[in-house]
């Protein structure tokens, strides 16, 4: 009989008998831990918990009883018809604890592993299996990708030297050539095999090599051996794929452009469809649609999204519905996104799916990740009863506790759970639901009925998975030798904004060595970013998204046991667990004294990667708001993607700052008073980082451009937090005020912006209003303005006032974040506490009336800046922050 080894806490073994058919308790051993992890173990009361469901259990005895007879044939049956789950369930632990031996079958669990990419219990089965030493090298060579996997390199290394590769067909050398690419050999051990393999490789050879360089994350290999070996339309499609992956996206849209019309390329219309939309060559993709006589229902969606236009985009995911056409997750998560009004979009797409249980639990999840529990709850409850009224319904069932385990809320997990037990079904999936919360449970101080001790619910998943971790495995002392003079500086990106920019400046403090660490390196182009400035300065750049070995083999296997719990969901996996993991190898292979964060979501990840190296100094730099408000907070809701994004952040500030070597810094006082209210801290506990700019500079490039007509300008992102329609109707006011003697400048884009050129136009305005788009010479633009003016509703030290200032520009703002700390109210600027337009435009009036006034602000707004906003200012700050031994 099979028995499935689950662990069930104590507090569970009630619920859980009940929902177990049959089973049996024995008193359980304390350690559920593998004890090599960094020296210590977990300790938890419980006990282990064999339970056979009654399906499993009888077929499976009925193998037992008659395996000479046919019980083969059942396992080839499962796995052609690939119910992985039940054959799995049937051989697995039967296998490992050796009571199951006969060698086909155990072929067929090594394949449906590797299929389902269990590579651990891979590894663990060809272990103790009759197979090791075997000669089927298809298997062999699957092993040895899952040792690469797992990071058991050096069995991997062995397992490839017994291999004679001259025996071998090409996916046996392509398994091998991207398990050497995922344990990060050097690049010649790479060029030496391929040497070998390419040695009369067919265009076939070659487009399985490239495949193995893409999945095993290379994309650069996967370019080059495209280029130099293949040809072919395959190979074609693959190479557009790995050049949009490295950031060529000019040479991968040329590529999919130049693929001609003929007898080869029809009948794989679907391929070229799937790739042209993936690499976003949307005109060539409407022509393949009509090519291949397919239906534009996709191509229509994608290009709503596109362009922008949500009522396009709702009109297509509603005859995708119709037309049964799965739309994959991350797209209705676009069409999401396109919408300035998340709820409201949620609740048409809602209304539009709520006879599909596909989209409606992934509708359902987000409403719950976006924190509208309102729409989530009703969409779940939908589910649940299509779930009691089709019991067969595998697509009901797999929706519903898919998408709630990957809300990743606990108080809908545990809804769930019980959910389970009332309707008494206990198929596959809802087996493996109940052994994700058992193993959650086992692993973490959470059980299903606990309540949130919160003022909101962030009762998550992993909130409890980090508190698990770090309580037993977060150091102070490093598990390596530091190099004293070392600084990493961690930040999503260098792309131009106002983070970045300080991100830039300080990496030229002096005194101390500086390597920056980026997501997504070829993101990062002279155009839209500061790359170039990193790169005069001849500062080392690294790239956390590529993937990269940890040295430290405990290290990888904590992360990997405690982040495996999380559910694969937008913000957390596979990216939660690939960042902390290429964190912690780039750490303990750089040896840092400080890591310096920049960012919420940027600074708990690195914060529990440093942690877990034990990295001496850990800086947290935040800028801005809080992502969210609490109940009590005095600070505007920045929007709900800000709570999609950084839910968990809250929990896990307070979790990483009770360890004596991470602190938190603001730029300004304001933002440090919002954020010490927000995790219920001592505001004294936060450091102040201003702002700092090159005085020089600023000073060469000032000069006053004398204007016919008064300018009135400003530059922000079309965005809803900068209020660009409260500035647009300011400046109607104004007009109107001046009686059109008067003219207004906005440089920046965004979503918003063809939205406000149009008002501008409704009203009456649009030819006073020059929207210049982005524009990358903002010093000398500020030189033509006469006043600045700023709408924003949420800001952290706004670069762009201190930048007026500079270029002695008066400034007139509303009180948004630390704005008010960029200038002198009344002498240099002025305030206004309320975002009336009337209000904005009465104080530009009054500024613009008096002559003496503009002339001594102009003066007293640069020596404003020079004492408080300079390099040098910021650099002693920085110096105290990275090395003062002082609280």
């Amino acid at each position: 009989m099979i028995e499935r080894n689950i662990y069930v806490p104590k507090q569970l073994v009630g619920i859980v008998n009940r929902a177990i058919v049959s089973e049996s308790l024995t008193k359980s051993s304390r350690d559920f831990f593998p004890q090599d992890y960094v020296g210590k173990k977990i300790e938890r009361d419980g006990f282990r918990f064999h339970h056979s469901i009654i399906d499993v259990r009888n077929e499976y005895t009925q193998v037992n009883k008659g395996q000479e007879q046919g019980g083969g044939v059942l396992f080839r049956q499962l796995y052609s018809l690939r119910e992985d789950v039940k054959l799995q369930n049937y051989l697995l632990d039967n296998v490992l604890n050796k009571i199951h031996d006969n060698l086909d079958d155990i072929v067929l669990l090594l394949r449906s592993l590797l299929r389902t990419r269990d590579y651990k219990n891979v590894v663990d089965v060809f272990r103790i299996s009759p197979l090791k030493g075997s000669t089927n090298h298809n298997i062999v060579s699957g092993v040895i990708l899952a040792h690469s996997m797992i990071g058991e390199f050096k069995e991997m290394l062995l397992m490839i030297e017994g291999m004679d590769l001259e025996e071998c067909d090409v996916v046996v050398k392509s398994n091998i050539f991207q398990a050497l690419i995922v344990a990060d050999v050097e690049a010649y051990e790479l060029d030496n095999y391929l040497e070998t393999v390419l040695k009369g490789a067919s265009k076939s050879d070659i487009y399985h090599l490239m495949r193995a360089a893409y999945n095993g994350g290379n994309y650069d290999y996967c370019v080059r051996l495209g280029e130099s070996q293949g040809s072919g339309l395959k190979v074609t499609l693959l190479l557009c794929r790995a050049l949009w992956r490295v950031g060529e996206i000019e040479r991968a849209l040329e590529s999919f452009r130049n693929i001609k019309v003929n007898d080869d390329t029809i009948i794989l219309v679907p391929q070229i469809v799937n790739v042209g939309i993936q690499i976003q060559a949307f005109q060539e993709v409407k022509k393949w649609v009509k090519v291949g006589g397919l239906d534009d229902t996709v191509v229509r969606y994608l290009d709503g999204i596109k362009e922008g236009d949500l009522e396009e985009t709702l009109q297509a995911f509603a005859d995708s519905i119709e037309r049964k056409i799965m739309l994959p997750d991350f797209q209705i998560l676009k069409c999401i996104r396109i919408s300035n009004d998340f709820k409201t979009t949620l609740q048409r797409l809602f209304a539009i799916c709520h006879k599909d249980p596909i989209p409606l639990g992934i509708i359902a999840r987000y409403s719950v990740m976006y924190g509208f529990d309102d729409i989530g709850q009703q969409a779940f409850d939908l589910l649940a009863s299509m779930y009691l009224c089709k019991p067969s319904d595998k697509d009901v069932s797999t929706s519903l506790f898919e998408n709630i385990w990957k809300t990743s809320r606990l108080d809908y997990i545990d809804w769930a759970f019980e959910f389970i037990i009332y309707s008494k079904r206990y198929d596959d999936i809802e087996q493996g639901f109940v052994e994700k919360v058992c193993e959650l449970a086992k692993n973490t101080q959470w059980v299903p009925g606990e309540k949130p001790n919160g003022v909101r619910i962030e009762q998550l998943a992993e909130v409890k998975v980090f508190e698990s971790l770090i309580h037993q495995y977060g150091r102070v002392e490093p598990i390596y030798s530091p190099k004293p003079n070392l600084v990493l500086i961690v930040n999503n990106s260098v792309r131009i904004g106002g983070s970045e920019r300080q991100v830039v400046n300080c990496l030229r403090a002096q005194g101390h060595q500086s390597i920056v660490v980026v997501y997504n390196e070829h993101i990062n182009t002279p155009e839209n970013s500061f790359i170039d400035d990193v790169k005069k300065m001849e500062i080392e750049i690294m790239d956390y998204s590529k993937p990269s070995v940890i040295s430290n083999k405990s290290i990888d296997q904590l992360i990997e046991h405690f982040l495996s719990l999380l559910p694969v969901s937008p913000t957390l996996n596979p990216g939660m667990k690939s960042k902390i993991r290429n964190l912690c190898s780039i750490i303990l292979q750089k040896r840092p004294a400080v890591i310096h964060l920049w960012q919420d979501t940027t600074n708990i990840l690195g914060a529990i990667a440093g942690l877990i190296c034990g990295v001496p100094r850990i800086i947290m730099n935040v800028r801005s708001i809080p992502p969210y408000p609490l109940p009590d907070s005095d600070f505007p809701e920045k929007g709900a993607k800000y709570y999609f994004n950084n839910r968990y952040v809250r929990e896990l500030y307070s979790l990483v700052l009770s360890f004596p070597t991470v602190k938190l810094c603001h730029n300004s006082k304001q933002g440090i008073q919002y954020y010490a209210k927000w995790l219920k801290m001592d505001a004294g506990g936060i450091k102040q980082l201003t702002n700092g700019f090159d005085i020089t500079h600023s000073s060469r490039l000032r000069h006053k451009v004398h204007n016919n007509l008064p300018i009135v300008g400003s530059v922000f992102r079309f965005v809803e937090v900068k209020q660009p329609k409260i500035w647009i109707q300011t400046a109607y006011e104004l007009h109107q005020m001046m009686k059109g003697k008067i003219r207004f400048v906005i440089a920046g884009d965004g979503p918003m912006m063809d939205e406000m050129i149009q008002f501008a136009d409704e009203l009456g305005i649009g030819d006073c209003i020059d929207f210049l788009g982005y524009h990358s010479d903002v010093l000398n633009l500020l030189n033509t303005f006469d006043l600045f003016l700023l709408t924003s509703s949420v800001e952290g030290l706004p670069n762009v006032l201190i930048e007026a200032q500079s270029m002695g520009v008066p400034v007139v703002s509303t009180d948004a974040g630390g704005s008010r700390e960029t200038f002198e109210d009344g002498i240099t600027g002025h305030l206004v506490t309320e975002p009336n337009p009337k209000l904005l435009a009465e104080t530009l009036y009054k500024c613009l009336s008096d002559s003496a006034w503009m002339e001594e602000a102009r003066t007293k707004s640069v020596g404003f800046f020079e004492r408080n906003f300079s390099l040098q200012t910021m650099f002693g700050v920085l110096s105290d922050l990275l090395w003062s031994s002082g609280e």
